[in-house]
């Protein structure tokens, strides 16, 4: 009995079913339901500070290039100052070195974030690092040996001296800052896999920053283009190293790569989503920038700058959507581990509606004011065809409505979909361009895509999250144990 009372203490267990009467809303049906709730809000508001970080990251880089393209034409001369635009353009196809291993970590590990499985994660890692550090090691190799035997000046088609005997070192450099970035690039991807895309973020800004600042040195000291390259372009490996060392020395430390924990299963199926990626990376490079040369070989070079120009205009909003959109991809897939359809349904449902309100809203603009804008922005050489600024109106909207759709669909991880309905996109608006061009003009361009992505992208994309959310319904309520999980 209790010294200060006259009545028995009651058992703990009827403690415990007394409390639970008098607090009806942690019934597990509420807290389940609260618990959801609280990660939706959780993961929109790390959404929020990666676009922000992201849009920093953006910011800089255009103010770098703004200040180094003028500096570096000053310095180098339109010769060599062309030699570093082309090797900078490599970067682009260089993309596709790591055959999508980036994107396949990504989906691997926010999976295994939304079961809380450490050990998945940890052999992810170390099974990506030891397949990248493979890839480059070939690249690397391949490189030696060709380098010798390469007429670099003759390459990129240089013809004074100085730049005829820079072009092989500075293509050297490009190479091997390249190949030692290839196993730190998966670090942002870890990063925006745990929802944490804001660190790489301000590191991807601050790398940027640095960079401005080591070509202002190389300038001024006059040391050449291959030190300038390597000022430049090496500025993002010092950024990824520093951000590895902060995510795997203090952050997560667990993740740390060790040869013990490279997994042979894991890193098969690291390679197959990888390779999966590439090749919607492919079909989509196809279609978005097959474009100029169908117009040059059907038009002329002349009517490839009539096509571009507006093109670039009208490609900004998705670019800046896609930015702000980006982080959902992790997003969704912890979601979908999770249970929580009904979050990522309405999410997804708010991404579409808002990419395509406000790039409708925006090629309204650019449809009506069109002619102004084009005249202020390259003067008034510039043509206007209004058949064309609303195809490509209409052609920016569905993009970002399927930019949004895609976003979930690689997170739930449906690639095939997506590799036979982007091939199947490709294929058939190459075609159709190539045998209207010469017809219909410019206008016949954009059409064919905006045609081909609403029959065999748009729809069967939308018949596939009919029935997707059509089955799932209610999202089940979580057990105990994820519910003690997420508490972890």
């Amino acid at each position: 009995m209790d010294p200060s009372s006259s009545k028995p203490c009651i058992g703990w267990r009827a403690a415990i079913a007394h409390g639970r009467a008098l607090l009806p809303s942690l019934r597990p049906g509420r807290l389940d339901a609260t618990v959801a709730e609280e990660r939706g809000k959780e993961r929109l508001k790390r959404v929020f500070w990666t676009a922000l970080s992201s849009g920093l990251a953006k910011g800089v880089n255009a103010l770098s290039m703004l200040v180094a393209v003028p500096v570096t034409l000053t310095y180098l001369g339109a010769e060599r100052f062309g030699l570093w635009m082309t090797i900078a353009s490599l970067a682009a196809f260089l993309g596709f070195a790591d055959l999508g291993i980036g994107n396949g970590v990504l989906n691997i590990i926010s999976e295994a974030y939304g079961r809380n499985d450490v050990d998945t994660a940890r052999k992810c890692v170390s099974s990506a690092v030891a397949v990248l550090a493979g890839i480059a090691l070939v690249l690397g190799f391949l490189f030696w040996l060709v380098y010798p035997h390469v007429a670099w000046g003759r390459v990129f088609n240089v013809s004074s001296p100085i730049a005829s005997k820079e072009a092989g070192p500075a293509t050297a450099v490009f190479v091997a800052v390249m190949i030692a970035n290839l196993p730190l690039s998966i670090i942002p991807r870890v990063q925006m896999a745990y929802q944490e895309g804001y660190i790489s973020g301000i590191w991807q800004a601050a790398s940027n920053l640095l960079g401005l600042v080591g070509l202002l040195a190389i300038a001024r000291l006059g040391a050449g283009l291959p030190l300038l390259v390597l000022a430049f372009m090496g500025a993002p490996v010092v950024g990824n190293l520093l951000n590895a060392v902060g995510l795997l020395g203090f952050q997560r430390p667990w993740l740390v790569p060790k040869r013990r924990h490279v997994d042979a299963s894991v890193a098969q199926r690291i390679i197959w989503v990888g390779s999966q990626f590439v090749m919607i990376q492919v079909g989509n490079a196809v279609i978005g920038y097959a474009d100029n040369m169908v117009i040059a070989h059907a038009l002329g070079p002349e009517a490839v700058a009539r096509y571009a120009v507006p093109a670039k205009l009208f490609a900004l909003v998705p670019m800046l959507l896609y930015m702000a959109l980006a982080p959902l991809w992790p997003a969704f897939g912890e979601a979908n581990v999770r249970g929580d359809a009904g979050w990522a349904r309405l999410t997804l449902a708010r991404a579409i509606l808002a990419s395509a309100g406000l790039c409708a809203i925006a090629s309204l603009v650019f449809v009506g004011f069109g002619e102004r804008i084009l005249h202020l922005w390259v003067g008034p050489t510039a043509t206007y065809s209004l058949a064309l600024m609303i195809g490509l109106g209409v052609w920016t909207t569905v993009s970002s409505v399927l930019a949004a759709i895609a976003l979930f669909l690689n997170a739930a991880n449906v690639l095939r979909l997506q590799v036979a309905c982007v091939l199947l996109t490709a294929v058939c608006a190459t075609v159709s361009k190539v045998a209207l061009a010469r017809l219909a003009g410019l206008p016949a361009i954009v059409w064919s895509t905006v045609g081909a992505s609403i029959l065999f992208m748009l729809l069967p994309y939308s018949v596939y999250l009919a029935k997707r959310f059509g089955r799932i319904g209610r999202p089940a309520p979580m057990s105990a144990q994820s519910v003690e999980h997420v508490r972890v």
